[in-house]
């Protein structure tokens, strides 16, 4: 890896170092279903404020938190100013003073004590990945966040089933009945449901040794017709690579997260600079120092960390299962006390101990107020900076952490497909997945285009080389 203590460009070069930092609650909420009553309210506020001088807003959000807010739960109350805050930001600009005195600030708080009170409005075991409340809820588990009842009840109809199957050819029969079932399904949402929702419903019920794990799995026509779309996606993805103009000034945004005071910034900050996935910065990551090669016994590089927990592996060939080198785009200084304080907070605690589908639930889901709002608070804090043209989610950060690690730690000797690999976790085994994370060019780099154009070409003319037997249990990035 390219990259060590030596490095003295720092990643964000030519960008002032007074970035903007978001309010610890700047998260934007959907307007669907938004009371008439509320939206006239909201009107009429943004309406004011573009009247008045500075000096007068705190006064005018006053009376506005007396007339609308007053009464309101911390939950209904952080909605609504989220409500407030997106449409001062549509009429005003992002940078208005408003935003700073309207702010749903100390909310967080006041949701967590009001939930721990009143436990029985929504269960947080149901929603962690608890083994006692698994069990609980039967052999499907909990409900899926969003997911029809149908599906659920198919889950747990075909456990039950189970049951009373004692033969290899009667599991291969039951099984081939339930996935005709789903035949009218898209290839990817099939797989969803047999890896995210009847294999772990398997695992609850009679635990990782039954013999239908080894039958209940996606099948290999299956995965071979995603692998074959994927590479047409990518391939088509390299022909028209989004241009990223901002990219010095959103790095620069994302490291001034790292000295935020609220754990959900904190993330987001890493997720920016250490292009580690966001399962991984909540739950299951780790990082260290990295140590200089040839150095003294405990000088630690000033661009590059040891990470550890990587997530999507499930011990396949081609992922890693070690610790292992990261270029960071902070002083390594700074991401890991971001890191030591994400992880020190009540919430970062809590977060550590979610599984991936309590994770996976918990930033997707709707209706609860444990709901991390990972989404918006992305989009909140780089949406202003972010390529018009493409769409932008916590996930968008991996490839474009790769693009700019690449620009400031590669090496002549090392080509690009390769340092996306190691930066990403992949192994030499893999290097095709790096491929499908090439998905910006940085707005002074006249290559890429030409660059991914070429390579487009070769990766849609090539056979699929690569194992069947590899990414069985989950595919994606």
């Amino acid at each position: 890896m390219a990259g060590d203590d030596h490095t003295d460009v720092p990643p964000a070069q030519g960008v002032s170092s007074e970035v903007h930092v978001p309010a610890p609650d700047v998260v934007r909420q959907g307007t669907h279903g938004r009371h008439p009553v509320l939206k006239q309210a909201i009107a009429r506020f943004v309406a004011d404020v573009g009247k008045l001088p500075a000096s007068a807003i705190q006064a005018r959000w006053k009376d506005e938190v007396e007339a609308s807010l007053r009464g309101r739960t911390p939950s209904t109350r952080k909605a609504y100013i989220m409500q407030y805050r997106a449409a001062l930001t549509d009429a005003l600009g992002p940078r208005h003073p408003a935003l700073g005195v309207v702010s749903a600030r100390g909310l967080f708080a006041e949701i967590s004590a009001a939930k721990r009170e009143a436990p029985t409005q929504q269960d947080p075991g149901s929603l962690m990945g608890a083994g006692a409340q698994g069990a609980a809820a039967g052999p499907s588990g909990a409900r899926p966040v969003g997911r029809p009842s149908v599906l659920r009840d198919a889950v747990a109809s075909f456990v039950e089933r189970l049951r009373g199957v004692s033969t290899p050819a009667q599991l291969d029969a039951l099984w081939g009945e339930e996935l005709a079932k789903h035949g009218g399904k898209a290839d990817r949402t099939l797989k969803l449901y047999v890896v995210q929702y009847y294999r772990p419903a398997i695992r609850r019920a009679f635990g990782d040794d039954h013999p239908a794990l080894s039958v209940v799995r996606t099948p290999d026509e299956l995965i071979d017709r995603v692998r074959t779309n994927d590479r047409a996606r990518v391939a088509e993805s390299h022909r028209h690579l989004v241009e990223v103009e901002h990219w010095r000034e959103i790095v620069a945004r994302g490291a001034g997260l790292l000295r935020s005071r609220e754990p959900l910034f904190l993330a987001v900050g890493l997720l920016c600079v250490t292009g580690r996935r966001p399962y991984e910065v909540f739950c299951t990551g780790r990082f260290a120092p990295a140590p200089v090669p040839g150095g003294p016994a405990r000088a630690a590089s000033r661009w590059t960390v040891m990470f550890a927990g990587q997530a999507k592996t499930k011990g396949r060939p081609g992922t890693r299962q070690d610790a292992y080198e990261i270029p960071v785009l902070a002083e390594a200084r700074a991401v890991l006390a971001a890191f030591a304080a994400l992880r020190a907070s009540p919430e970062g605690r809590e977060w550590a101990d979610l599984d991936n589908q309590g994770f996976s639930r918990l930033t997707t889901g709707v209706g609860t107020d444990l709901r991390i709002p990972l989404a918006e608070a992305v989009e909140d804090t780089f949406g202003g900076l972010w390529p018009a043209e493409d769409r932008l989610t916590p996930r968008s950060l991996r490839p474009l952490y790769a693009e700019v690690a690449y620009r400031h730690f590669g090496s002549a000797t090392v080509s690009k497909n390769s340092f996306f690999s190691a930066a990403l976790g992949h192994t030499m085994q893999d290097l095709e997945t790096s491929l499908s994370y090439m998905d910006y060019h940085l707005s002074d780099d006249a290559r890429a285009s030409a660059s991914a154009a070429r390579l487009a070409g070769r990766l849609a003319a090539e056979p699929d080389r690569r194992s069947t037997a590899d990414g069985k249990e989950e595919a994606g990035r």
